[in-house]
């Protein structure tokens, strides 16, 4: 029996949606590798029809990064079985089945009998026209060592031009518009693009490596290359880790050679002068496209995903410039954003028009949210939710997630419960400031609004220790003469200042003895469960800030996983790491007489 992966939310998310009449609803997103299915998203809607199927195809393929695609449907139906499925399948537009590659065809069959819908998994194999459920692994295992993460910029320049005389301007504009866009996406297919790796001379064309005469056939060898050291003899011994960072690359023109631009001239060179008055217009697309590699692909076969992509990138700017259009020759920049959805792992691609405030986009967040069957709970597709790739620095050039690489805590039998999402790391003496000694609760504070911040559920910019004391002062917890000083603060006026400053209210767990802690396993398990932020604990007269549990329920063994805002040194994170000022820590880390509290913030619900 083949199996199917899939994230442990979407199977139950599947079955809550409302689902009107029978036919396919959706399209399911992820991978098919080795004989094994990864469902890693949905994109789904309410009507069926032939144009509805290809329209919402089309859009679905606009979000996706270069590696995800299409891989089956959702199917609905009424009755209890759902032999339809196949008919179903069938009869899909040509352009929908021929999207779905491969001979693995996966379903996901929901069975929406008396209001009660369940879901499963099937395989349909387009040779043998025959249906099999799928064994299922709801908790997801993603691949995650064995992919290579390009990361293509670019600033691609639109020129148009529109005679002063010409009628019905504004639909002009929209045919210029088009037709540059044509042209771009033509460039992009014919070939003509060559890729250069960032940091390095090697660049990428449709049929070859230039830079070097090795030969290098495979995503893995490329990359394996290109992060080696000097030492050809440890270059392919480079082992590939799950945290690589992505590989930057840039986009180039090739003007010469077989597939250059000027590279079939078909006749002589001529120069056309023309006088008359019009109109100009100047759009620079700021191009950032993903894409995620098999490291067993062939160089040829990435080509294909580069291309793909952007052509995909540039059809969903296209739509964003004619969505947000300001007047007949006024154009929003389109400007692209990637999103990781929690739980689902994978990675959406949303273009926003620049200068459009959040606020007035909360309806195409909803049209996302409804099309991927995610709650509105939380924030996902805010600008401030943008993915963050490994090694890259937070605005300010704060470390972010300096857990992420750490060795397992090594609790026999134990259960990880960690931070979810994004953070930066606030330690003593950054910002030109000296508040070593004294400012360790302020930096632990600052820790957690930047979770809130990167998160998006605030905007506003992380507090200085000035602005903390002011947040205390304005709330009647201090006297006027408490700004400007050095004096510390606790968990209790960290809460009040994120519920000043926020909005974010908090729980408390207050132990009379560091000791005790080893008695919280459960109560912060479900904490970094449910919620996800990061606890900031106070006890005499230090402050630190808890990332996670490993807690086993069996013999109750708890490790703490500690990020230390004592630290004083650089943005180094292999001293962070190796020293340990981001690591995992024993019940004997805290102190056995001291009196501790735990302030826990609160998730706010929205979107």
């Amino acid at each position: 029996m083949a199996e199917v992966s899939f994230p442990k939310d979407l199977k139950g998310s599947l079955e809550k949606g409302t689902w009107i009449g029978d036919g396919v609803h959706g399209y399911l997103i992820g991978q098919v590798w080795q004989g094994q299915a990864y469902v890693l998203n949905v994109w789904t809607y309410r009507q069926t029809s032939a144009e509805i199927l290809v329209t919402e195809k089309d859009s679905c393929l606009h979000h996706l990064s270069g590696a995800d695609r299409i891989i089956g449907v959702v199917f609905v139906t009424k009755s209890e079985d759902i032999d339809g499925a196949e008919t179903a399948i069938v009869s899909l537009p040509l352009e929908v089945q021929t999207a779905v590659s491969g001979p693995l065809f996966v379903v996901c069959g929901i069975k929406n009998v008396l209001k009660q819908a369940e879901a499963s998994f099937y395989c349909y194999f387009k040779d043998g026209n025959q249906l099999e459920r799928l064994r299922e692994h709801p908790e997801f295992t993603l691949f995650g060592s064995e992919f290579v993460t390009f990361q293509i910029k670019a600033q691609l320049s639109l020129n148009l031009q529109l005679d002063k005389d010409t009628s019905s301007k504004s639909e002009r504009w929209g045919e210029k518009l088009n037709k540059v866009f044509r042209n771009l996406e033509g460039e992009a297919s014919s070939g003509c693009y060559v890729y250069g790796v960032q940091g390095t001379d090697i660049f990428l064309s449709e049929n070859d490596v230039i830079g070097t005469k090795e030969k290098i056939e495979t995503v893995k060898d490329f990359y394996a290359f290109i992060t080696s050291k000097q030492d050809s003899d440890t270059r392919h011994k480079k082992i590939m880790k799950t945290d690589k960072r992505p590989v930057m690359v840039d986009l180039y023109q090739q003007m010469s050679g077989t597939t250059g631009r000027f590279a079939k001239p078909t006749c002589a060179p001529a120069i056309q002068e023309k006088f008359g008055r019009c109109s100009s217009l100047v759009l620079t697309l700021p191009l950032d496209v993903v894409v995620d590699a098999k490291d067993s692909e062939p160089l040829t076969t990435l080509m294909e995903r580069f291309s793909t992509a952007i052509i995909a990138q540039l059809r969903a700017m296209k739509t964003c410039v004619d969505l947000h259009r300001c007047k007949e020759n006024e154009f929003h920049i389109p400007e692209p954003f990637h999103f990781s959805i929690p739980q689902r792992h994978t990675c959406i691609t949303v273009v926003y028009p620049r200068k459009v405030p959040d606020e007035m986009l909360e309806k195409r967040r909803c049209f996302l949210h409804d099309k991927m069957c995610l709650g509105q709970d939380q924030p996902v597709f805010r600008r401030a939710n943008a993915r963050l790739f490994q090694g890259q620095l937070a605005a300010g050039g704060y470390i972010i997630n300096p857990h992420i690489g750490l060795s397992p805590s090594a609790v026999q039998g134990g259960k990880t419960h960690l931070v979810q999402g994004n953070y930066a790391y606030h330690h003593y003496m950054q910002d030109h400031f000296d508040d070593d000694k004294w400012g360790c609760a302020y930096r632990s504070l600052q820790t957690i609004i930047s979770w809130f911040r990167l998160q998006g559920y605030s905007d506003k910019p992380v507090p200085s220790h000035k602005e903390i004391q002011q947040a205390l002062v304005t709330v009647g917890d201090k006297e006027a003469s408490f700004v400007g000083s050095k004096k510390w603060i606790g968990s209790f006026e960290v809460s009040f200042v994120l519920d000043h400053l926020l909005g974010v209210t908090s729980k408390f767990i207050s132990v009379s003895a560091g000791s005790e802690l080893a008695s919280k396993g459960r109560e912060l398990a479900q904490h970094f469960d449910t919620q996800g932020t990061p606890i900031m604990i106070g006890g005499g007269v230090l402050a630190h800030t808890i990332l996670g549990v490993d807690y086993s329920k069996v013999s109750g063994e708890i490790k703490f996983l500690i990020l230390d805002p004592h630290y004083t040194g650089g943005e180094d994170l292999a001293i962070i790491q190796k020293e340990g000022w981001c690591g995992w820590k024993g019940i004997n880390f805290w102190n056995a007489t001291a009196h501790y509290n735990l302030c826990m913030p609160q998730r706010p619900v929205c979107f």
